[in-house]
C-alpha cells in the first residue's frame, strides 16, 4: 500500500473478513488521515458470505477510527477484531445488535488498547447495552437518538457504574430527563458534557439533576449545552467543586436572572476556566477564582466589542498575589462593517493601561472541513468528539471573517 493514500473506495466486490481486517490495520499505522468507502461488498466470514455492507471509515492520527454504518454486517464487526485502536466513533445504523451481538461484543472486548467510545445512533437494541457493560474506557459518549436513552434508563443506570475506569462521559438528555440524572448519581467521573439539558418540567426536576450533580464528588469539568427552555439551569451549578465549566446557549435569560446566575457562578469557589459559546456576550459577575475566561460568539459590532473589553476588569475583585487574569474573543464579523472598523479596535485597547493585547488577528473565511474529524486537545472535556456548539461555531467560519483576541487584565490595575 503507498504510505501516501488518502482514500479507498471498495464497490461491489467479495472480500475475507481477516483481509479487512488486515487493510484496517494497516490504515491506522499511516500517520495522516485516510478514508475507506465500503459500497455493496460482501464480507466473508465464519457465516460465510452475506448481505451487502455499506459504510464509511476514516482513520486518524493516535489510532483513530471514525465508522458509519449505513447496512451493517457479521463480516464487519469480525474485521475490527484486535484492531490497535485507541479511540472509536460509531455513527449510523447499528439497531440489529440483537442479532449481532455475540460478534459486535467480542469485537469490543477485543479492543485492549480501547479508551474513548462514542456512539451516535440509536439506542434502541439490548445488545449494545450487553456489548459496552465493564469496558475499560476511560471515555464514553453517547449523542444519538436521544428519545431511546430515555426509555432505556434502567439499562443506563446498570452499565454506568460498571464502567470503573470512565472518566469522562458525553451524553444527550431530550428534555433533560431527570431519568437520565438518576443513572449519573455517584459515578466516580472527572468530566461530564450534558447535550440538550433544559429546565424540563419545573422545580422537581431541576432539583433531581442539582442532586446528580452535587453527588459527582470528583467532578472536575462541566459542559453544558443547553435546549430551549432552560431558563431556571443557574440553580444546578450552585455549590460544585469544578475547575472547567462549559456553557452554551445557557444565558438566553440573563436579563431576567441576572443575580441568580451571578450568585451561583460565585458558588463556584474552586473555577479556574469558564468558556461561553453564545449568541452575542453579556456582563456577568465572575468568581474571584477564575483565571482564564473563553468567548465565542457570532456577530459582534465593534462598540460591543470595545464594551466588553471594558468590563472584564470588573468580573473579578482583587486577587492575591500577582495572578493575572486571562481572556480570549473569538467572534465574527457583520458583513455591513468594514474590516477597517475592526481594526481600530487593536488601536483602542492599546490605551488601556489594565489590558494587555497579546494578540488580535482578522482571519480569513476558512475552507469547507468536516469539522468532526479535526484533532483537538486531549484535555477537551467531550474529548476529540467536538461539542455541537463548537463545531456550530466554527462552520460559521467557513463563510465569514473572524477575529481572535487574547487578552491579559491584571485585576490590580484597577486599584
Amino acid at each position: 500500500m503507498l504510505p501516501s493514500i488518502a482514500r479507498i473506495k471498495l464497490q461491489n466486490v467479495t472480500c475475507s473478513s481477516s483481509w479487512l481486517h488486515s487493510l484496517f490495520s494497516t490504515l491506522l499505522t499511516l500517520n495522516h488521515r485516510v478514508m475507506c468507502e465500503l459500497q455493496e461488498i460482501s464480507i466473508e466470514c465464519e457465516y460465510g458470505a452475506e448481505r451487502k455492507t455499506w459504510a464509511d471509515i476514516h482513520t486518524c492520527l493516535n489510532h483513530v477510527f471514525w465508522i458509519h454504518i449505513w447496512s451493517e454486517s457479521h463480516g464487519l464487526w469480525e474485521a475490527l477484531h484486535g484492531l490497535n485502536i485507541k479511540r472509536l466513533c460509531l455513527n449510523g445504523s447499528i439497531g440489529d445488535l440483537d442479532l449481532i451481538r455475540i460478534e459486535w461484543s467480542l469485537s469490543l472486548s477485543s479492543l485492549t488498547q480501547l479508551e474513548s467510545l462514542s456512539i451516535k445512533a440509536g439506542y434502541d437494541s439490548l445488545g449494545l447495552w450487553k456489548a459496552i457493560h465493564g469496558m475499560n474506557i476511560k471515555t464514553l459518549c453517547l449523542l444519538g437518538n436521544l428519545p431511546d436513552l430515555n426509555w432505556h434508563h434502567k439499562q443506563l443506570s446498570m452499565v454506568l457504574p460498571s464502567l470503573t475506569h470512565m472518566e469522562t462521559l458525553s451524553i444527550g438528555v431530550l428534555n433533560g430527563s431527570s431519568s437520565v440524572s438518576k443513572a449519573l448519581h455517584g459515578l466516580n467521573i472527572k468530566n461530564l458534557c450534558l447535550c440538550g439539558l433544559t429546565e424540563g418540567s419545573g422545580a422537581d426536576h431541576v432539583d433531581a439533576w442539582s442532586q446528580s450533580l452535587s453527588s459527582l464528588t470528583h467532578l472536575e469539568s462541566l459542559s453544558i449545552k443547553a435546549g430551549y427552555g432552560s431558563t431556571g439551569l443557574w440553580k444546578v451549578l450552585h455549590g460544585l467543586s469544578i475547575k472547567t465549566l462549559f456553557l452554551s446557549g445557557i444565558l438566553r435569560d440573563l436579563d431576567v436572572h441576572h443575580a441568580e446566575w451571578s450568585q451561583s457562578l460565585s458558588s463556584l469557589t474552586q473555577l479556574e476556566t469558564i468558556t461561553l459559546h453564545e449568541d452575542t456576550y453579556k456582563h456577568l459577575q465572575l468568581p474571584q477564582s477564575l483565571k482564564y475566561l473563553n468567548i465565542y460568539c457570532y456577530k459582534l459590532i465593534p462598540p460591543k466589542v470595545i464594551e466588553l473589553v471594558d468590563t472584564l476588569p470588573t468580573c473579578t475583585k482583587k486577587v492575591e498575589g500577582r495572578q493575572t487574569f486571562r481572556c480570549s474573543v473569538e467572534f465574527l464579523t457583520s458583513q455591513n462593517i468594514p474590516l477597517e472598523e475592526y481594526t481600530a479596535i487593536q488601536q483602542e485597547l492599546g490605551t488601556r493601561k489594565n489590558v494587555t493585547l497579546e494578540r488580535f488577528q482578522i482571519l480569513e473565511p476558512m475552507p469547507e472541513t468536516n469539522l468532526y474529524f479535526v484533532d483537538v486537545d486531549d484535555d477537551c472535556v467531550c474529548d476529540f468528539y467536538v461539542c455541537d456548539s463548537y463545531v456550530s461555531f466554527k462552520e460559521m467560519t467557513n463563510h465569514s471573517h473572524h477575529i481572535l483576541m487574547q487578552l491579559v487584565i491584571n485585576p490590580a490595575s484597577t486599584h
